[in-house]
Formats: structure tokens, C-alpha cells, sequence
């Protein structure tokens, strides 16, 4: 049986529309992959950010709460302690507030670190 133009066209362009559509699926996915990409790596640093957050507040807390604690007992015990001693405590306690305080009022800018910074 004899070919046909039409049949030898189509067994041309068959091969040539399989792989254009092949390729346009290819980019397609490729596009949808970096989409999905930076909406993984996106939600990654939020939960980060926010880990990071959450943990530092905790940290502060637990200082806060110690602190607090070292002060009820050296005003509760204050006559039991060495006076050449509270100087001493007195300041360093001072010292913890100011500290607490200062971590307090400056805002953490991320949680990559003393490289990436901590502070604004």
C-alpha cells in the first residue's frame, strides 16, 4: 500500500509534537518545582523565626523567674549572708535586670545568629 503525503506528514510530525509537548510539560513542572520551592522554604523560615522567638522568650522568662527568686531570698536571708558579701550580690543582681531589661527593649532581627546579627 502506498504512503500518502498526509501519512508521511504525520509520521514526521508526530515525534516533533510528542516532544514539544513533552518539553512545555518539562517547564511546566520545573515552574510548579520552584513554586512549591519557596513556599517550603518560606514556611521554614517562619516556623524558625518563630521557634527561635518562642524560645527566647522562654529563656527570658526562666532568667526573669531566677532572678526574682535570688532577690526573695537574699531580702528573706539577708542577715544570714556574710556582709562583706551583698555588695557583691547586690550588683550583680543589678547587673541581671539591666541586662533582662536591655534584651527586653532590643528586638531580635533573625535566628541565623551572631553572623546573620541578633539585634536591630
Amino acid at each position: 500500500m502506498p504512503l500518502s503525503v498526509a501519512d508521511v506528514a504525520a509520521a514526521a510530525l508526530w515525534p516533533l509534537a510528542f516532544t514539544l509537548g513533552a518539553s512545555a510539560l518539562r517547564d511546566l513542572l520545573d515552574e510548579e518545582d520552584l513554586t512549591l520551592d519557596a513556599a517550603i522554604e518560606a514556611e521554614r523560615e517562619r516556623a524558625v523565626a518563630d521557634g527561635f522567638r518562642r524560645g527566647r522568650e522562654e529563656v527570658l522568662r526562666l532568667v526573669e523567674s531566677a532572678a526574682s527568686e535570688a532577690e526573695d531570698r537574699l531580702r528573706r536571708d539577708r542577715e544570714a549572708i556574710d556582709a562583706m558579701f551583698l555588695p557583691e550580690i547586690e550588683r550583680r543582681l543589678a547587673l541581671v535586670r539591666d541586662r533582662l531589661a536591655e534584651l527586653r527593649r532590643v528586638e531580635p532581627l533573625t535566628a541565623a545568629g551572631p553572623a546573620g546579627g541578633w539585634f536591630r
